[in-house]
């Protein structure tokens, strides 16, 4: 065979194999490619709705984490400023505050005074006020503790009036203390 034959017979192989590589990456390695190609994407898909359901899980986790503690809050709101007037529980805090202290509650009264309105909405309820008349009896040091516990106690209240006057000899650390305080509570109206 002569050396322009074999070039030529090589030249046609040539351009044979490479008709058949591109018959066959076009009828075999292209649906292939193609079927990657789409299953990569509902892949990416799948996953990115994944890591989004993941986020939504988390954030509602974090929300029912965050709620849970709202109950407590709510329980401690209505202990400071109740739905109603509660009048022994008042009278059990303002007694334990008395004892702990060393006083000795003489007189104990309550006036109920009228609703007043916090705003002008409707949505908010009216406040209520208790007016109690208090005579306690003992040392002014632990006068001056029971003053304490009530401006830090649980329930709102203002002291109004203090009225102090000797109950002992005179020249003793034991005095007769009047009081007049006001606590509060959400009206139902």
């Amino acid at each position: 065979m002569r050396p322009a034959t074999r070039r030529t017979f090589s030249l046609l192989l040539s351009l044979g194999v490479l008709i058949v590589a591109a018959v066959v990456h076009v009828l075999f390695v292209r649906p292939v490619y193609d079927e990657v190609v789409e299953l990569r994407g509902s892949l990416k898909a799948k996953d990115n709705f994944y890591q989004e359901q993941g986020q939504a899980i988390t954030r509602v986790n974090d929300l029912i984490a965050q709620y849970q503690g709202a109950g407590q809050l709510q329980q401690t709101v209505s202990m400071s400023f109740p739905a109603s007037e509660d009048l022994s529980s008042i009278f059990n805090q303002l007694r334990t505050l008395a004892e702990i202290n060393g006083l000795s509650i003489k007189i104990f009264g309550v006036k109920p005074l009228a609703l007043q309105p916090l705003s002008e909405r409707s949505l908010v309820k009216n406040v209520g006020t208790l007016q109690l008349s208090l005579k306690v009896l003992g040392p002014y040091e632990n006068f001056k503790n029971f003053l304490q516990g009530v401006e830090t106690n649980i329930r709102v209240m203002d002291t109004q009036q203090i009225t102090i006057e000797q109950a002992g000899k005179p020249g003793s650390n034991f005095y007769s203390y009047t009081l007049s305080i006001d606590t509060y509570y959400q009206g139902s109206e």
